[in-house]
């Protein structure tokens, strides 16, 4: 016969109790997605965490002392900081700038969304990235999407550009980059062309 394309449908609407892999407690998942946040982010503390996930930080903080008991994270002091950050194991390697797949990866290009969660907690974001920008969400004409530039470990700068879907050109509406070092830096451009070749973009279009 015809092959036809699967249907799917969630398990509680069929009246499903259990699940194969049904077994795993809240307390054990939101454990489980806690530490899996903590090594994303490296170095991060409970209320980083609860905003990220949208839950009380008073919900946050008996995991993080549950997880340094297993030493699974360890306390760690930066800069001149009050505040007691937390640094995951797997990731005490990146301490040390030497370190050659650090050295290999610092000048790896990224261009991050403003709605990424690595701008969830501006507190952190400014601690670790000397970084903070502010942006008008639900702003309807001429709205501002700025494209946070991530060289290695450093913000140089933002773009704000669309996409003309009619004429298929990227439009760079705005190119603000702090440090005049990366002003023609070939990592970033090649980042932009790539973006608007995602787009199927025909021209890229920069304004001045």
């Amino acid at each position: 016969g015809t092959f036809k394309e699967p249907l799917y449908i969630l398990k509680e609407n069929i009246g499903i109790k259990e699940w194969p892999n049904y077994g795993i407690s809240e307390d054990n998942a939101r454990t489980y997605i806690i530490e899996k946040l903590i090594a994303s982010f490296g170095v991060t503390y409970p209320v980083h965490i609860s905003h990220v996930m949208g839950i009380p930080t008073a919900e946050v903080m008996p995991v993080f002392s549950r997880l340094e008991q297993k030493k699974t994270i360890l306390p760690f002091q930066f800069k001149t900081a009050k505040k007691v950050f937390y640094i995951h194991s797997s990731k005490i390697n990146f301490l040390d700038e030497s370190n050659s797949c650090v050295a290999q990866n610092s000048e790896e290009i990224r261009l991050v969304s403003p709605m990424d969660t690595l701008f969830r907690d501006q507190t952190w974001l400014k601690t670790f990235f000397d970084y903070s920008f502010t942006f008008e969400y639900f702003k309807k004409k001429g709205m501002k999407w700025p494209l946070s530039i991530l060289v290695g470990n450093r913000f140089v700068g933002y773009l704000d550009c669309k996409m003309e879907w009619r004429t298929k050109r990227f439009i760079i509406k705005e190119k603000n980059i702090f440090d005049s070092a990366f002003e023609n830096h070939k990592g970033i451009k090649l980042a932009i062309q790539d973006l608007a070749a995602f787009h199927k973009a025909k021209e890229i279009i920069e304004k001045r």
